[in-house]
């Protein structure tokens, strides 16, 4: 199981992300955040002033045949990627969530995606990554990226950032030609998830999360897990930072504070996958949460 193999995992030598594609069928699960509950003095060093986040579970997807890896939601879908080597497009206007359109080419498990504007890019344990239109829901092109699996994709000002085992490559979004290439500490391991904010790039790593200048490409400072977890997934709101956990649980940081708040377990397994979607005419978002749970 899961569970048994923690050790394994988190140990120096990772094991192939390919070994972790065996897991169970999983949904998304969508969770509505309350910004206006984790409103704190952020100048205080009191604990005891920590917000209170409040997620509460609207709803679930179904239709994957295996593992989700990662997820992406727009203001009218949602996209997902799984072990059973597609992408699935989701219908995030109407309830109940039904399925728009399932994407299919790769020739392993779809671990990471990204979007601008209307183009989506998917990225493999088969090393490649695939560009695809979102209004007819084709394939443009697609290339081989890394020599081992991409973990994790994201985009910020015309640049495409892939990671993989001990790197980190930049590529021009337009053209795909590689700008540049960061080779991380050997103790680190697997670069498993990164995230764009404020011109930053952020990349999970084991319990740590290196915060990247997104122009010079050069770590800034990092977020810590309190505890020997070993990080899968991120995402944020304006203020929080979310990370998504081996153990199933799900840390929250204000970012104001470099402080971790506290955390939720809201799976048996872990998270793969998070992202934020905005709520129409409310202060309120949607944190989804993606697991190797049932």
């Amino acid at each position: 199981t899961l569970k048994s193999n923690q050790e394994a995992l988190c140990s120096r030598n990772d094991l192939l992300l390919s070994e972790l594609m065996k897991t169970k069928q999983t949904s998304p699960i969508p969770t509505t955040i309350d910004e206006q509950e984790s409103v704190r003095n952020h100048d205080s060093d009191d604990d005891n002033d920590l917000p209170s986040v409040i997620l509460r579970c609207n709803g679930t997807f179904t239709g994957h045949n295996d593992a989700i890896w990662c997820l992406y939601a727009l203001d009218d879908v949602l996209l997902s990627g799984s072990s059973d080597k597609t992408v699935k497009v989701w219908n995030l206007r109407e309830t109940p969530y039904t399925n728009l359109a399932t994407l299919h080419g790769h020739q392993d498990g779809v671990l990471s995606l990204t979007v601008k504007e209307r183009t989506a890019f998917t990225g493999s344990g088969d090393k490649s990554i695939f560009v695809w239109n979102l209004d007819d829901y084709k394939k443009t092109t697609s290339f081989v990226a890394h020599t081992d699996p991409i973990c994790s994709l994201t985009q910020y000002d015309n640049h495409l950032y892939s990671s993989s085992n001990k790197c980190l490559k930049v590529w021009d979004i337009q053209t795909l030609k590689l700008l540049n290439e960061t080779q991380t500490d050997s103790r680190n391991g697997w670069l498993r998830i990164l995230m764009q904010k404020d011109k930053c790039i952020y990349a999970g790593c084991r319990r740590v999360i290196k915060v990247f200048d997104a122009v010079t490409h050069q770590i800034s400072f990092d977020f810590e897990l309190p505890t020997n977890d070993s990080i899968y997934s991120l995402a944020h709101s304006d203020t929080l930072l979310f990370a998504g956990a081996f153990s199933g649980t799900i840390y929250i940081w204000d970012t104001r504070a470099n402080r971790c708040l506290e955390t939720t377990c809201q799976h048996d397994a872990t998270v793969h996958g998070l992202c934020m979607q905005t709520a129409d005419n409310s202060n309120k978002s949607n944190l989804i949460s993606a697991s190797s749970d049932q």
